[in-house]
């Protein structure tokens, strides 16, 4: 009489080998990670981003005169209130004080929570940190 081994399954040196495979794919994957940039490409690609959508909001503040050119007080100011009703700090940077933004003004530079400086002119908005 024959004995026929009828179990299947994966054998000890199977299960091994598979382990071996996928610690090197882990141990690969971790150094590219970490080596290859790949943190500091998404805080930029964040940084960005946050840039971006902080000129939209500003570029929503538009306010024109009647000649089509933009009201730079008017939109400084709507732009202001928007950004700091989210909690973003902004502070003047020229002129040198708060207090001497007028509606007469041709052109503002400020700075955003810290970190983006844009300027408002009557033909345009800049990120001037780019």
């Amino acid at each position: 009489m024959r004995v026929v081994n009828s179990e299947k399954g994966i054998t000890l040196v199977a299960l091994i080998i598979t382990i071996i495979v996928m610690l090197i794919l882990v141990g690969v994957t971790i150094n590219l990670a970490l080596n290859g940039g790949l943190f500091d490409r998404a805080r930029s690609g964040a940084r960005q981003t946050e840039e971006k959508v902080i000129h939209e909001e500003i570029i929503g503040s538009l306010d024109l005169d009647s000649n089509g050119k933009i009201n730079v007080y008017a939109t400084f100011n709507d732009a202001k209130d928007l950004l700091e009703s989210q909690n973003k700090s902004v502070e003047v940077l020229d002129p040198d004080d708060e207090e001497d933004v007028n509606a007469e003004m041709e052109e503002i530079t400020f700075k955003v929570s810290d970190m983006y400086t844009y300027k408002i002119t009557k033909e345009n908005v800049m990120i001037l940190n780019e």
